[in-house]
């Protein structure tokens, strides 16, 4: 999808820059507009008399237009390492596989993969629904039904211009549901399917690896010689091991920036969508759908990134479990190799302010909720 607003990973052809940025100069203009009429909605709230909660409503779509800038900044400068590490892996992952516990572990980590796809892109889907369709829904039910009708949007932004028929509404109802939807589908969601799908593939590389650590010794315990061991098994995994640490670095140094944004900003964009669920009149769907989806947004890379922590630290685990005491001092100094450096834990974080953990989705979580209780303070003395 992402290649809908002009971003290509394995475009390498030698086109002008004009062609190949055409169309996502195009898309950044639009979504800074965008940017840019929200800012100034906040700017210009006395101007346009606009109340503290139509303030609130402003800032969560205004930091997740934001986030997705870094995302469109960051996938766009650093595609050619993102193409990099997707050859890397497909160079690494296994063709045929004659290992039954092999087809298994890689079967359940597809599976897994799968799941977590739909679940995300569905989700994505309920939460856009509401969120771009119920302010319409309640204009159109206004209009029916009222003499002044109030025209609502999914998003509160400063015009130039009084809206002042139904077709000025219209126009600029559809500006907004044309960027909004493109940014959250194309940007938003894609880049979190990629950096999911790379996360769960150097997994099940780590998981395959532990196997075959657990399987050295059936290989080799009949008529084992010592003088004669070359060690070629154990070299060939912890080279593979080396690799696959290079590659979740590589990871780690590409989407830090994005986990931070995400990181950073998804507490203040829980709290204020569900604030807004709480307190605002007829937007309880609209909001809580937006806050629960950027929930499970922020669940969806949390997950992964656990699991590959645990994948890394598994490795460790069957690396000292195999019996290394029973082959050479070459063997021996291999295991050390694998276990001393699966010490430190594999996994990606927020520019090194945070580890993508299930501690991390936790800490947002709780963060959001005491974000909401100030919030809701704070609204209880302006009502006063």
């Amino acid at each position: 999808m992402i290649e809908k607003i002009g971003i290509n990973i394995f475009d390498e052809t030698k086109n002008s820059f004009f062609k190949r940025h055409f169309k996502l100069a195009l898309f950044l203009s639009l979504v800074m507009v965008l940017l840019v009429g929200q800012i100034l909605y906040v700017i210009k709230r006395n101007e346009i008399d606009a109340q503290f909660l139509d303030v609130v409503s402003t800032i969560p779509s205004t930091f997740i237009v934001i986030q997705d800038l870094v995302k469109i900044f960051v996938v766009t400068y650093k595609r050619d390492r993102i193409r990099k590490v997707i050859m890397e892996i497909g160079k690494i992952w296994p063709t045929e596989l004659d290992d039954e516990e092999k087809k298994k572990t890689l079967h359940s980590w597809t599976k897994s993969l799968k799941f977590f796809d739909n679940a995300f892109f569905r989700a994505a889907i309920i939460s856009l629904v509401f969120y771009e369709l119920l302010p319409l829904a309640m204009t159109i039910y206004s209009i029916n039904t009222e003499a002044d009708a109030q025209y609502q949007f999914p998003l509160q932004m400063y015009f130039f211009c009084d809206l002042h028929s139904h077709f000025h509404y219209a126009l600029a109802y559809t500006y907004q549901l044309i960027i909004s939807t493109t940014v959250h589908m194309c940007v938003y969601v894609s880049c979190d399917f990629l950096l999911v799908d790379l996360i769960f593939d150097l997994s099940a590389l780590l998981s395959l690896l532990r196997i075959d650590l657990e399987n050295l010794m059936e290989q080799n315990s009949t008529n084992y010689d010592f003088e004669d061991d070359d060690c070629e098994d154990i070299k060939v995994i912890v080279i593979k091991h080396q690799k696959l640490l290079s590659l979740a670095e590589t990871l780690n140094e590409i989407f830090g920036g994005i986990i931070f944004s995400q990181v950073s900003f998804s507490s203040v964009i829980i709290c204020c969508y569900s604030f807004m669920a709480v307190i605002a009149d007829g937007m309880f769907l609209k909001n809580l759908t937006a806050s629960l989806g950027i929930m499970f947004a922020i669940f969806i890379i949390a997950w992964p990134g656990q699991m590959l922590s645990d994948a890394s630290n598994n490795v460790a685990t069957a690396a000292y479990r195999c019996l290394w005491y029973e082959r050479g001092k070459k063997f021996r100094k291999c295991i050390a190799i694998i276990i001393a450096r699966s010490q430190r834990e594999c996994h990606l974080s927020a520019l090194g302010f945070s580890d993508l953990t299930l501690a991390m989705f936790s800490k947002v979580i709780s963060t959001s909720w005491s974000y909401l209780s100030l919030l809701n303070q704070m609204y209880d003395n302006i009502d006063e």
